[in-house]
């Protein structure tokens, strides 16, 4: 039979000790409240995320519409041909983000650079700075867009208009400070910028004792360096480096492990236990772990690509070498060499080349 409750006292007396300890229990008692709201929906912000919906409403990336009834992605299809068109014309044709803006009608050449660097179209969400595996459907396949974020990076490289083959790659192997090319007469040679007083920053030792090189005689031993990559002639020897299968696997794994997270919430919903939301948050933790794998194989399958253009321009080079024009040659040395150290301060002139992605290049003269 019992009705209500009544508090005995409304106003709060602060001399009172007791009416002290209730205003501060009533204060706890209302950031606890807060606290609570903000952790449950910070925490069904991220088990949406994790089970591959996204947080709708906003900008929707293009290609995708939201789907209030399902809360996922749904496929836009003349959208979809659009961004898979961008990408064929970005790095089939080489063609310019603004000519592709301009040829398919966008406002921008800026809405062509995000289409191209959106991970959303592989199938991922990115949520905090972390990528999930999404329940929608990918408008591209993996290769196609890391050779997009490959020729990317290539473009973003300004290269130095320069009659020289190897500006800019020069490092002396005595006290660590770049080279450059000097008129010496007639002929040209290469001299450490620490023996040099117009640039003072560069200095490293200003009693660095390396010696000073014709230009022609460094440049033949580095492109005889490109040369001696022979084995990548040989298609026979090429060793295969792709991680898309793998991707494939681990993404369709964590779809797995989402509708098993689903189904065991709908289990607990009807009759939850303590034991049944340990299970919940072991299968979370593993989907973690597989997304840290994903993450991991995306940057092997970016390394993939990279390997093999380089591999590419190896294979023919000493053909085409003779016909290059001088801004060709440095584009490739650019491309596949990382730095050629200069030593000799000795009295024994020696030249190192290091390449880029120098251990996956030289992978199978390992065996």
């Amino acid at each position: 039979n019992f009705v209500s409750i009544a508090e005995p006292f409304v106003s709060v007396d602060r001399n009172n000790p007791t009416s002290k300890l209730m205003l501060v229990l009533f204060a706890g008692l209302a950031e606890y409240d807060r606290d609570q709201i903000v952790y449950k929906m910070k925490r069904g912000r991220e088990e949406r995320i994790k089970s591959g919906k996204p947080m709708g409403g906003g900008n929707q990336p293009y290609g995708y519409r939201y789907n209030r009834e399902t809360g996922n992605y749904d496929v836009v299809p003349e959208e979809k041909e659009k961004v898979r068109e961008i990408f064929r014309l970005y790095v089939e044709e080489k063609m310019p983000p603004a000519k592709i803006s301009d040829l398919l009608g966008f406002k921008g050449e800026r809405i062509v650079v995000q289409i191209l660097k959106r991970r959303t179209s592989l199938g991922y969400l990115v949520y905090k700075g972390k990528e999930y595996a999404g329940n929608h459907e990918p408008l591209i396949d993996e290769k196609i867009f890391y050779e997009a974020q490959e020729e990317m990076e290539r473009r973003s490289i300004t290269y130095a208009r320069s009659q020289y083959l190897l500006s800019g790659l020069l490092v002396c192997g005595d006290c660590g400070a770049k080279m450059r090319y000097q008129k010496w007469g007639k002929s040209v040679k290469i001299v450490c910028y620490s023996q040099q007083s117009t640039k003072q920053y560069l200095i490293k030792d200003p009693d660095c004792k390396n010696l000073k090189y014709f230009a022609e005689d460094v440049e033949e031993a580095v492109v005889q360096e490109l040369f001696q990559m022979s084995y990548l002639n040989n298609k026979n020897t090429k060793k295969t480096v792709s991680q898309f299968e793998v991707l494939d696997n681990l993404k369709l794994k964590i779809r797995r492990k989402q509708e098993e997270i689903k189904r065991l919430y709908n289990i607990y919903a009807e009759k939850g236990t303590e034991q049944l939301l340990e299970v919940i948050s072991e299968r979370e933790q593993e989907i973690d772990r597989l997304q840290e794998a994903v993450e991991n194989e995306s940057k092997k399958s970016t390394i993939a690509i990279k390997v093999e253009r380089s591999r590419e321009l190896l294979r023919d080079l000493q053909k085409s070498w003779g016909v290059m024009s001088i801004e060709e040659k440095k584009h490739v040395c650019d491309q596949l060499i990382d730095k050629v150290i200069i030593s000799g301060a000795n009295g024994e002139p020696s030249i190192m080349v290091k390449f880029k992605l120098q251990e996956y290049l030289l992978e199978d003269n390992k065996q």
